[in-house]
This record gives structure tokens, C-alpha cells and sequence, in this order.
């Protein structure tokens, strides 16, 4: 692990507001105590994208203000819906995984009560018929999930290994937690 930064994330963020408002690194560096080349790595990919999402919505406010009036008040009830989607199918992939973990847990739970010298007594094929019906909807519960997560695994990849969230390996996304892979969505819906 590298060494402990001498800014907090809520300085790193002000120095960032005050580089876009035209400060230069350097002045903020030496303010800091910190080298000019550190505060450079520190701070300009966030605020080259942060000017490139302003740059986005300047040209999309200006899009939005070619249109009819009309069609500027469709083109802005159609995003709302559409955050209002990726919203809720966020709350469904944490709900569905909540559900998961729940579920597996109390199969797991009625499986640590089957007698194992006696599987065919009725005592035990009544547990394990429940063990197999509580895994049978755990994975019900969780299949939009991992339908979600199987049909933009590259793009997931992507935001996960930029996240940093896979240590290692972006690659191994098939093995990731499903709550994982339900903040990798929320990342990828909001990316």
C-alpha cells in the first residue's frame, strides 16, 4: 500500500473546485505542501472529466433549447423516466439480492439439521425438499440480477476495473457478489 496522502478526500474535492475556477496546481500544491507532479495525478483525471460532463450538458442544454417547446417537455419527461427506470431496477437487483442472502441463509440453516447418518427418514427428505425449495426461489430471487449483470458484462468490467471494485482481476466478474454486481449497475446506469 502507498504511502498516507496528506489532503482528505474533502480537500482533494476543494482543490479540485478551486483548479477549475482557475487556480493553477502549482499555487495549490505549495499551499498544500505537497509536490506539483502528486497534486497533478491526485486531481486531473476527475476534473478533465468533470469538465467533460459540463461540456456534455452544455451541448445537451443547448440541444434541449433547439427543440420545440413541446419537445423540449417530452425530451425531459422521457429522462426523468428513464433515471426513474434504472432507479428502480437498482432497488430490484438490491432487493433481489437481499432476498438471496436471506433465502440461502435459511436453507443453509434447515440444511444443518438434517441427520446425516439418516437421509432417508421422513424427518430429513422433508428438510432437504425444503432446502431445495428455498435455494429454488433464492435463485428465482436473484436471476433478473445476474440477467442484468450477464447481459453488460463488459461494459461492467470496464466500470468495475475503473472502480476498482474486482482487486486483481476485472475479468472475474461471473464470480462477483450479486451486491457487487448491484453497485457495478448503479456505476454503470450512472456512467
Amino acid at each position: 500500500m502507498g504511502r498516507k496522502s496528506k489532503t482528505t478526500p474533502q480537500q482533494d474535492q476543494k482543490l479540485i473546485e478551486r483548479h477549475l475556477a482557475g487556480e493553477s496546481i502549482r499555487s495549490l500544491a505549495k499551499e498544500v505542501g505537497i509536490s506539483e507532479a502528486s497534486l497533478r495525478a491526485k486531481i486531473s483525471a476527475q476534473a478533465t472529466e468533470i469538465k467533460d460532463v459540463a461540456n456534455q450538458l452544455v451541448a445537451t442544454e443547448k440541444s434541449l433549447k433547439a427543440l420545440p417547446w413541446h419537445s423540449q417537455n417530452l425530451a425531459r419527461s422521457r429522462a426523468a423516466l428513464m433515471a426513474a427506470i434504472e432507479d428502480n431496477v437498482f432497488a430490484g437487483i438490491v432487493n433481489g439480492s437481499a432476498s438471496f442472502v436471506k433465502l440461502t441463509s435459511m436453507a443453509n440453516t434447515e440444511l444443518l439439521k438434517v441427520d446425516e447418518s439418516d437421509l432417508l427418514s421422513d424427518d430429513s427428505k422433508a428438510r432437504l425438499s425444503m432446502v431445495a425449495g428455498l435455494n429454488k426461489m433464492a435463485n428465482e430471487t436473484v436471476a433478473p440480477a445476474m440477467s442484468i449483470v450477464n447481459g453488460n458484462k463488459e461494459r461492467l468490467t470496464r466500470v468495475l476495473a475503473e472502480a476498482e471494485v474486482i482487486e486483481n482481476d476485472p475479468q472475474n466478474i461471473g464470480s462477483m457478489s450479486v451486491l457487487d454486481a448491484a453497485k457495478a449497475y448503479q456505476d454503470f446506469v450512472s456512467g
